[in-house]
């Protein structure tokens, strides 16, 4: 068994510059696209056109504090307009949207009527309109009408309780107290961004995934290695002793030891991007341990170099793609979700996604090395069946 994984070895090292030229070319695509995806997008903010305020004292009081300390200020601009200039903006993209405040509006609110605002949005942006109406308006809502109930609460209770003569002081102390809460409810809470999935940026997450889809197409070279279409040597062997199983694990084992260049290249890569040098290897190792026995499988299903090339390299590019490894996962339905999560190369992906976020889960890397078995075990039944057959 020592002689013949030697000589496998032989084989395996006139294959080696092939392998070095395409983790070059592939490398550089990647480095690339990684590029691409990390550069910075330039923050911009919402124009939201207000019509009907000019001339309202109370309204402009209003807007001038929300432009100054509200902290809407960093994510949208509300610009005073005429409905006809506002309409001609929203039609321009000027602006997103703009907001219809009715005639004395805040004078029928200080008597405790809160009159409709009309939102006007064009059809293109629907997201907008959803976000916009379902999130914004409703929490504004609920501030306004719970701030209102509980400045008139006061009042109304304070005067059952014979108090009227305070009672219009302590509304309005209730009142300024609300605008305190309300300005400074930045600091009740904390924004955190969940990244694309597991806790990553798009670039970290694209980077995974395109690690998972180059260590694949690194492999293309070493078609000549696996398919062959002469058993006879494999025939005469098996009849002296060495059984399709020794010979199997001998050929995957030099192809193994080979894709670990461009294994050790991708963590290189993965190490810059900030993940734990003295982890990462045995991380990553159940990942590369099941793509090369996934590789390796789909070259001996192939009869000729052609065919081996082709399915592998199809093979690979629609496993990485249904698996979230070209684009985030949650762009396909959500029954595919689920199943991509459990291929192979999904798993990959997840697995060298610990490499980065430190949260390595135990599942993934138990099922990357169950696949890594089964391949390999369907790998030593199809030799078997076919140096059984005679095959040539």
């Amino acid at each position: 068994m020592k002689n013949y994984f030697v000589s496998q070895w032989k084989r395996a090292r006139r294959l080696l510059p092939g392998l070095l030229l395409i983790c070059a070319l592939l490398f550089v695509c990647l480095g690339a696209v990684f590029s691409a995806t990390g550069e910075e997008v330039p923050e911009s903010k919402f124009r939201i056109g207000l019509v009907g305020t000019v001339g309202d004292s109370y309204l402009e009081l209003g807007i001038a504090a929300m432009q100054m300390m509200d902290s809407t200020r960093l994510s949208m601009e509300l610009v005073t307009m005429e409905e006809a200039e506002a309409a001609d903006a929203l039609a321009k993209g000027d602006i997103t949207a703009y907001v219809v405040v009715p005639e004395n509006f805040v004078s029928t609110a200080l008597s405790g009527t809160m009159l409709p605002l009309s939102f006007v949005s064009n059809t293109d942006a629907a997201n907008f309109t959803t976000f916009i109406k379902e999130e914004i308006t409703g929490m504004i809502s609920d501030i306004v009408l719970s701030s209102q109930k509980g400045s008139y609460g006061i009042s109304n209770a304070l005067k059952d309780a014979g108090y009227v003569h305070i009672a219009g002081k302590e509304a309005g102390n209730a009142s300024i107290e609300y605008v305190k809460f309300i300005l400074n409810r930045g600091k009740v809470y904390k924004a955190t961004s969940l990244g694309i999935a597991s806790d990553l940026s798009l670039g970290n997450y694209l980077l995974c995934g395109l690690s998972v889809l180059v260590f694949l197409l690194c492999s293309l070279p070493f078609a000549p290695y696996v398919i062959g279409r002469d058993h006879s040597l494999a025939q005469i062997l098996w009849a002296k002793g060495c059984s399709p199983t020794r010979q199997i694990l001998c050929q995957w084992g030099v192809y193994f030891l080979c894709m670990l260049i461009p294994a050790e290249l991708l963590l290189l890569i993965l190490q810059s991007q900030g993940a734990n040098s003295a982890t990462i290897f045995l991380t990553a190792l159940p990942a590369f341990f099941a793509l090369s026995a996934l590789s390796f499988f789909l070259f001996l299903l192939a009869r000729d170099y052609m065919g081996g090339v082709l399915l592998n390299f199809f093979g690979t590019l629609a496993l990485c793609f249904v698996s979230g490894c070209m684009y985030p996962v949650y762009f396909f339905p959500v029954a595919l979700q689920k199943v991509s999560a459990y291929l192979p190369t999904g798993l990959a992906r997840t697995q060298l996604s610990g490499c980065l976020t430190g949260k390595t889960e135990f599942l993934p890397g138990l099922l990357l090395i169950l696949y890594g078995i089964v391949f390999l075990t369907l790998s030593v039944l199809l030799t078997r069946k076919r140096l059984r057959g005679g095959h040539q």
